[in-house]
Order: structure tokens, then C-alpha cells, then sequence
């Protein structure tokens, strides 16, 4: 299965980092940053958008391929990939790094497997081994956009009233409708999101998050919990109503 790699990405042409990893992505930029980006990384393809809501940039994307087909993206800011391996003993895991390329064909192998069942998104887990309880994957459970495969229909878009959180909308509007998202929990990406500068931590504010989290926990009621963390009390949790 050819899978397209898209990387959006956003005051990172010196900074990011996930290129590196997968050289074969397309790096989606914005217009007035085009120069720039194709002057510092003359080696790679471009795709060039006009707009500033990330959630619209997202759906640009997946408006560019037909129906039934996997995008995989990716934000430009990851570090490194692996997997965990699991002591049944101890009851601990172990993480492994892994070559990008052994890592990539392994998540390929799960969107095929995915691609002849229900499920829509497919995604790793993050790279905290504490949060890695043995399981190769779970069901219905949360896929951060940090690293996200979504199977093209055109009802399965990101929401734009959204311009952060849309991942939680994405995955809230996934599991409501019944489609399935898998979410590979033996495999993890490891990403530098709180400490790059450049991308959403430009623009993102307190209002943003509490705009965000009020208009996600009305709009998929019983789908999220409000949690309180040092940055900010107004974060999400996804935990879906089961069954």
C-alpha cells in the first residue's frame, strides 16, 4: 500500500525535525513561507496552502485524495520512533528505538489490516513506557494528531470551528459514528511539541483552550472530561461512552 506522508508545517524550516525521519514526506507550507522552507530544504516536495486555521489546512489535505485511499499525517516535530517491548514478569515495558524505515513499513502493515475492517484512524501511542500496560493495541481510544493515519471519505473531516483541540474532534466524531479508530499501543513516536518554538505555540492562548474545550465537551456531550493541569485548566480528556 503507497501511502502519502503529509508534514504541515509552520516557522520550523531550520527547526523541524520529522523530515529527517521520513525523507519521502511532502512538507505542506504556507504560501508566504514557501521561499524560505524550499531555500533551507531544496531537497523536498512541497505542498503549498493559503490558510491559517490548522483544522482547514488538515482538511486541504485530505481534499486532495480520492475516497477509500490513507493519508498519514504528521506534525514536523517528531524525534524519533520505536516500539515497546513488554516484560510479563515484572509487568514493565521496555522501550525500544527503531529505524525509521522498520517503524514506517510496521504501521503500513497495520493501516492495510485496518483498511479491511471498520477503522478509520490508526495511530501509535506516546513514547512514556509508564503508559504502556502490555496490550499491542486498543480500540476506540485516543489517536493524537501528532502522528495519524485517516481514511479518506468525505464526511471525515477535522472540525474548523476548531483551530486547536481538532484532534479531540476528529477522534470524538470517529467513535460516534461508529467507524473505529485503532491505536497501536506497542509502537510510539516521541515528539519535541512543548519545547519547539514556531507551529501552534505562536498563536495558541488560555482563551483559545477554553473556547476549544466548551465547544468539543457541548458538541460530543459524555465524550470528554475537564482536566486541570500547570499550563492551563482548560485540557481534555477523551473517554468515550463504551460500548
Amino acid at each position: 500500500m503507497n501511502i502519502p506522508i503529509i508534514i504541515p508545517s509552520r516557522g520550523r524550516s531550520q527547526l523541524g525535525t520529522t523530515w529527517n525521519l521520513f525523507p519521502q514526506a511532502i512538507l505542506y507550507v504556507h504560501e508566504s513561507e514557501y521561499t524560505e522552507y524550499s531555500q533551507n530544504l531544496p531537497e523536498k516536495v512541497f505542498g503549498v496552502h493559503n490558510l491559517t486555521n490548522l483544522a482547514a489546512i488538515r482538511n486541504s489535505i485530505l481534499n486532495r485524495y480520492p475516497v477509500g485511499s490513507w493519508v498519514i499525517l504528521m506534525d514536523d516535530d517528531i524525534k524519533k520512533v520505536g516500539k515497546f517491548t513488554w516484560n510479563a514478569e515484572t509487568k514493565k515495558a521496555k522501550s525500544v528505538k527503531m529505524e525509521p524505515a522498520d517503524w514506517l513499513a510496521e504501521f503500513i502493515g497495520w493501516i492495510e489490516k485496518a483498511d479491511k475492517q471498520k477503522y478509520h484512524l490508526v495511530g501509535p501511542h506516546t513514547s512514556n513506557p509508564l503508559n504502556h500496560d502490555g496490550k499491542q493495541f486498543k480500540i476506540s481510544k485516543f489517536i493524537d494528531t501528532v502522528l495519524i493515519a485517516i481514511k479518506i471519505r468525505p464526511d471525515l473531516r477535522y472540525d474548523e470551528v476548531c483551530q486547536i483541540k481538532n484532534g479531540m474532534g476528529i477522534n470524538a466524531l470517529v467513535v460516534s459514528k461508529g467507524w473505529g479508530s485503532l491505536r497501536l499501543d506497542y509502537l510510539w513516536r516521541e515528539s519535541d511539541y512543548h519545547k519547539m518554538s514556531g507551529g501552534c505555540q505562536g498563536y495558541r492562548t488560555p482563551a483559545m483552550e477554553q473556547a476549544a474545550c466548551q465547544y468539543l465537551t457541548k458538541k460530543y456531550p459524555g465524550f470528554f472530561v475537564v482536566k486541570q493541569t500547570e499550563k492551563t485548566n482548560w485540557d481534555l480528556r477523551f473517554r468515550p461512552p463504551k460500548g
